[in-house]
């Protein structure tokens, strides 16, 4: 029985640390697709154009 188990803490090893995540471009993209039910590479490719500079628009024509 135990094989039919799934050991998570090999998936999703936890630390005594808290757990911080920063939130990148990506994530805001997969979140985007997931709402508008299209794949992440599509709104990857229509967002990137945004997202070279960090998101700040100065610079940039």
């Amino acid at each position: 029985m135990s094989e039919d188990r799934i050991d998570w803490t090999r998936i999703y090893p936890l630390s005594d640390q808290p757990v911080r995540h920063v939130f990148t471009p990506e994530d805001s993209v997969a979140a985007i697709a997931s709402q508008r039910g299209v794949p992440v590479a599509e709104a990857s490719r229509i967002s990137s154009s945004r997202w070279t500079d960090g998101g700040s628009s100065h610079g940039r024509s």
